[in-house]
This record gives C-alpha cells, structure tokens and sequence, in this order.
C-alpha cells in the first residue's frame, strides 16, 4: 500500500462538473472545479427553524430515518403554515439560497461567492446536483427531489 499524499488527497476530493450552456457563457468556460462537501457543512448552509420545530424532531430521533423525515417535513410544513408571512419567505428564501451557497462553498475554479453562483440562475441547480453526487450525498438522506426543499432532519436537529 502507497502512503497518502496531499496531492492525492486534493486529486480525490475534487472534479471538474460541466456547465450548462448558459453558465459556460456567463462564465466563459466549459467546466467548473469543485471539491466534495460533506453532509454536516451541507445541513449547516440551511436557515434555522424555530425552538419548536427542532424539539419536536428530536423527540422523534430514534425513528426509522423515512419516518423521521416525513415527521421533519410535516412538522415544518405546520409551522410555514402558522408562521407570520415574513418568516416564511425569510426561510424560503433561505432554503433556496442553500445551492448556491453550497456552490460558493465547493468551488475552487473559478471561486465564487454564494451571491455570484446566484447569479447562474436556474443553472446552478445543475451544478448543485453535480456537486451532490460528486461528494456523495445523493440518496443520504438527500434526493434531487429533496435537495433544494428541506434540510436533512438530522442536520436540522444537530444530530
């Protein structure tokens, strides 16, 4: 066996996801180098729900993960539902800044911050679900349906 190496290190946890059409014209390449994120610093990008949210998925911690997940998602649906007009976009707009703060976060060539991925527009999804699979994340609790909809409940409640 070879002893690990920083270059080998870098040369695992990296690639080069293609753009979409749109993006390679706006940023005037074809490809866009990103390193893997993992699913803490993933959780992490989400906006934080309200006390009651969280205890209430915490109690719920020794479920199956599907069930604590449809558990997670309806408890939040009852708060957005309840929730004054000006939290519920604060965090919807919150869960939808998560891709591209996720790709400001991973992008090494160019780097970007999460206000210039924004500006990809619906390209960034792309990039985000490359990313996605790229760093394993896929099917871990996060689906493409799911990716840009709700936090993993375990990241939400800390676990």
């Amino acid at each position: 066996m070879q002893p690990a190496t920083l270059n080998g290190l870098l040369s695992a946890t990296q690639t080069e996801l293609p753009l979409p059409e749109r993006a390679r014209e706006l940023l005037s390449r074809p490809t866009i180098l990103v390193r893997a994120i993992d699913r803490g610093s993933l959780g992490a990008l989400h906006p934080m729900l309200p006390e009651s949210v969280i205890e209430a998925s915490a109690a719920n911690a020794k479920l199956p993960a599907e069930e604590r997940d449809r558990l997670f998602n309806q408890l939040v649906r009852e708060w957005q539902r309840q929730a004054p007009e000006e939290e519920r976009v604060a965090y919807r707009l919150g869960v939808e800044r998560v891709k591209f703060r996720a790709i400001a976060l991973a992008a090494l060539d160019p780097r970007l911050t999460w206000q210039e991925a924004e500006r990809l527009g619906d390209d960034a999804e792309a990039i985000y679900l490359g990313l996605l699979e790229f760093s394993g994340l896929l099917g871990k609790g996060v689906t493409k349906d799911s990716a840009d909809t709700k936090a993993p409940a375990d990241a939400a409640v800390g676990a």
